[in-house]
């Protein structure tokens, strides 16, 4: 017995890209994004951008092998402006009710929750 229904997420399903899963390789490289308390954390490649609550942005070097992060000097803007806008999407999606499963309509496509 299993519950069939859709989540829509932004983003990749990593189970139909990923080599490992048997679909072919993404492009751009596979990310992660991550939070604990108010710190996000975006992962691309082997750089990782972390927000902090203050409004700081820090970013690090990831050696995946080493499991070491080395933190590098100049922040990369325009991988801390996606990790930003990351975090805040799904907020403002939500907020203005545009996040929602398509529905098929004879005249058109409908998106639950929008009155449009």
């Amino acid at each position: 017995m299993g519950v069939d229904s859709e989540h829509p997420f932004p983003g990749r399903d990593l189970t139909r890209t990923l080599a490992e899963f048997g679909g072919a390789p993404t492009q751009p490289a596979p990310r992660a994004m991550m939070q604990f308390d108010q710190n996000f954390a975006w992962l691309q490649g082997n750089q990782l951008v972390v927000l902090l609550p203050d409004g700081e942005v820090r970013q690090f070097a990831y050696d995946r092998h080493a499991l070491e992060l080395e933190p590098v000097p100049i922040v990369d803007a325009e991988l801390a402006r996606d990790a930003l806008a990351n975090v805040l999407m799904p907020a403002w999606l939500y907020e203005q009710q545009r996040y929602g499963v398509a529905v098929p309509l004879a005249n058109g496509v409908k998106y639950a929750g929008r009155t449009e």
